[in-house]
């Protein structure tokens, strides 16, 4: 980095002006929830959906287990503003991703990568174009 480049950009941080990072357009920004229903941006569409709940997968396997189903979705409520990659992400102690299937949007997340994977499911009511 330029010396010059590297004085503004300190500058700018020690001033409180941080660099904001710019979303992915692939991503999947979650703006908002609000009683059952969250409101997703992805691929320049803003989408609506109801909560259909949450299933949990069998400890070390692929399939989700019915006994492990739950009816709320309060994951959702902690990832309101965060832009979840388009291809699964890794924080610091988690994986979570998003996708849409079959009229479907669904959260999928661990606690690590040795946990069973939990997913929330949201049934698409509405889907516009974002101009």
């Amino acid at each position: 980095m330029k010396p010059v480049r590297s004085a503004f950009l300190l500058a700018g941080l020690l001033s409180g002006c941080g660099v904001k990072a710019v979303p992915d357009p692939k991503g999947w920004l979650i703006d908002a929830y609000d009683r059952g229903v969250v409101t997703v941006e992805h691929e320049g569409n803003a989408y609506n959906a109801e909560c259909r709940g949450t299933i949990r997968n069998a400890a070390g396997g692929g399939v989700a287990d019915p006994e492990m189903y739950l009816s709320n979705c309060d994951k959702i409520i902690d990832l309101v503003g965060h832009d979840l990659p388009p291809d699964g992400g890794h924080g610091r102690d988690a994986t979570v991703f998003m996708f849409a299937e079959d009229g479907l949007l669904a959260l999928r997340f661990q606690q690590d990568e040795q946990s069973p994977w939990i997913q929330v499911n949201f049934a698409v009511t509405n889907v516009k174009k974002n101009r």
